[in-house]
């Protein structure tokens, strides 16, 4: 391995570790709670972020229905503080607001594909420091 390569590898794990750490315990909530998982993908420098490639990377069909989504739409539910909220809700709308804030800060290029119509995979992708394809996927149910 050159020492680019080690470079980059580095930047990987210490932004995965840094998306780790800011998702964990989070639930994403619809009608189903689902927590985040985090993926980065090697030799994905050149490869184009649109909805054929994440299909690809995320071992869906062709077929497979998948939509643009709109990122801070994604987020604008469970970053909003609300006049009902206990000690505890104010403590994960403060944790969301850090998931957007470590997200934006961390990842270029940022899109939002979901997949499905009822149990929908959602697949919230950027570009690294290094250049490979990160996804922060979870799910939502809408009926």
């Amino acid at each position: 391995m050159n020492t680019t390569s080690g470079i980059y590898m580095l930047m990987d794990n210490e932004l995965l570790k840094n998306l780790n750490d800011s998702s964990k315990g989070l639930l994403y909530q619809t009608e189903l709670d689902y927590p985040f998982e985090i993926f980065i993908f090697n030799d994905t420098k050149r490869t184009s972020i649109n909805k054929a490639n994440m299909l690809n990377l995320m071992k869906g069909s062709p077929e497979d229905y998948i939509e643009d989504f709109d990122f801070d739409f994604l987020f604008s539910t469970p970053t909003l503080d609300q006049d009902w909220h206990t000690d505890v809700d104010k403590k994960r709308v403060a944790r969301f607001r850090n998931l957007v804030s470590v997200i934006k800060n961390s990842l270029t290029e940022i899109r939002v594909f979901r997949k499905g119509k009822i149990y929908i995979d959602v697949y919230i992708t950027g570009r690294a420091p290094s250049g490979n394809i990160t996804v922060i996927s979870t799910k939502q149910m809408q009926t």
